[in-house]
């Protein structure tokens, strides 16, 4: 009777834990972002720890710039563009984990002489997305020592009207840089927990 007593104790005990969270940040330089790709590694979570539960993935994308059009025909025209955007989180094993799509986003219409240059400025436009995963798939990835390496990929697309079809010279200055923030949140047992457990394996021993 003392026995099964104990066991339920020890048992009761074991059910006793907390939630903790990790959180590992960092940032991305602006670069050009018509076309852009880059690494960036995060500690894999510990599993001396406790046991990973799930795996919070966070990232605000911003870019600014301008987009210049030079009318290189013999006539006047009026020209209008379109641009949009498309980033992603690689995850380490290649697959994909949260991705931004911003709408396409016009910047007018302009009548143009030959040989004028017409300058859009794009406002800086920020981008936020969060995903959680917690498949034993994705927690099996993310643990172990060292780190992961994560991609961030994306490009800047654009397409433009002109009214009279006269040929045009497009170049996009636009730079993207990101903040990336990647938690875990894991479980661990209550020190005490720990002790009672530690104390109840040695007098089972004993009886």
């Amino acid at each position: 009777m003392k026995k099964a007593i104990l066991c339920a104790v020890v048992l009761f005990a074991v059910s006793t834990s907390f939630a903790e969270f990790i959180t590992h940040s960092g940032s991305i330089s602006a670069m050009p972002a018509n076309n852009f790709s880059q690494s960036f590694d995060v500690p894999l979570f510990n599993s001396s720890l406790g046991t990973l539960d799930s795996i919070q993935i966070e990232f605000t994308v911003t870019t600014s710039g301008t987009i210049s059009a030079t009318n290189v025909g013999t006539g006047y025209d009026t020209f209008s563009i379109d641009f949009w955007q498309l980033t992603s989180i690689v995850l380490p094993d290649d697959s994909y984990g949260s991705v931004i799509s911003d709408p396409p986003t016009n910047y007018g219409t302009y009548s143009v002489a030959p040989n004028q240059t017409v300058v859009y400025t794009v406002e800086p436009f920020s981008g936020n997305f969060t995903t959680t995963v917690s498949s034993e798939h994705f927690r099996n990835l993310l643990t172990g020592t060292g780190n992961g390496t994560f991609w961030f990929d994306g490009g800047i697309s654009s397409s433009w009207i002109a009214t009279n079809h006269n040929p045009y010279d497009v170049a996009l200055a636009l730079n993207t840089a990101m903040d990336w923030t990647v938690e875990y949140t894991y479980t661990v047992p209550e020190p005490m927990t720990l002790l009672i457990l530690g104390l109840g394996c040695i007098l089972l021993r004993r009886k």
